[in-house]
């Protein structure tokens, strides 16, 4: 049986409840679980510990494609909830046995569909977070999960590869990742390069720019934004 998660009726506890027609497609890659835990979440280490210094203790955070749940697990010291949404359910049964490991229950692990989140009050979260994970998604995905994520936070951090990307090399070395990552991987970034990136993405939802942080030395960069 298939299940989501009450918002509405207590975010805090996420109550499960059965619900076949809230849940998406599931979303497996080759590389989900151990094999992401373990040779891409170290390498992010400093990316992820930029973002959490970008979170105000005690905030309310909600993130989007966590994965392993990396970054909130990360974060978990200094916020008082987390809520993931992500599509791999391989994903969410790493990052729920890592959570056990930790003892942090203040957060929470579902797989729902980013572009619709209407179980979820305007405003519920401080901040709505999602790390390389808006560059794979189709087009007309985009700009529905970043106004989502507008819509349910105060603040959008949005943390995806630098556009431009520049030199020459660094641009290739980056096609070369992303093509390794499956085709219609690919093509997803194919096609957020083509559109301008978050930038274009940021106007088009009209959120206001606070800050930007460029790391992995021109490859990664951190938008951090309001409506």
């Amino acid at each position: 049986m298939a299940h989501f998660v009450n918002i509405i009726s207590s975010r805090k506890e996420a109550k499960i409840m059965s619900s076949a027609s809230q849940i998406p497609e599931e979303k497996n890659h080759y590389y989900d679980g151990k094999i992401y835990r373990t040779f891409i979440d170290p390498s992010l280490k400093h990316v992820r510990d930029a973002i959490t210094r970008l979170v105000p203790n005690g905030s309310k955070i909600i993130e989007i494609g966590c994965g392993t749940g990396d970054q909130l697990f990360n974060m978990g010291h200094k916020i008082k909830e987390g809520l993931c949404i992500e599509l791999s359910e391989v994903m969410i049964e790493t990052a729920l046995r890592e959570k056990e490991k930790l003892g942090f229950d203040h957060l929470n692990f579902v797989r729902l569909d980013a572009t619709k989140l209407d179980k979820i009050h305007d405003k519920s979260f401080d901040v709505a977070i999602s790390t390389l994970v808006i560059h794979e998604m189709p087009f007309e995905h985009r700009l529905k999960v970043i106004k989502e994520m507008k819509r349910v936070a105060h603040r959008v951090i949005l943390i995806d590869w630098s556009f431009p990307l520049n030199p020459f090399t660094k641009k290739w070395g980056v096609h070369i990742v992303e093509f390794m990552a499956g085709w219609n991987h690919y093509q997803g970034f194919r096609s957020y390069m083509k559109h301008g990136g978050i930038p274009q993405l940021l106007e088009q939802a009209e959120l206001k720019l606070l800050q930007k942080k460029v790391t992995t030395k021109g490859l990664i960069t951190i938008w951090d934004s309001v409506a």
